[in-house]
């Protein structure tokens, strides 16, 4: 199935959650905030979190400075 993230379009696995996402894409759970369709979702919800056809995900990670 296709779902926009992070601007661009991209097939994922059917029933893919959004912690096999960051997984794929080699991310850091703790690092990042997951944004699904206008929703900031929790790091529980992660794991459970089946992301549905369609939908706009956006990764925001986080950086640290000096």
């Amino acid at each position: 199935m296709k779902a926009i993230i992070n601007g661009n379009a991209h097939d994922i696995p059917d029933d893919c959650t959004i912690a096999q996402l960051l997984k794929d894409f080699e991310i850091t759970p703790q690092r990042v905030v997951v944004e699904m369709d206008g929703t900031i979702l929790r790091p529980t919800e992660d794991g459970e979190t089946v992301i549905p056809s369609s939908s706009t995900i956006e990764i925001i990670r986080f950086v640290g400075g000096g």
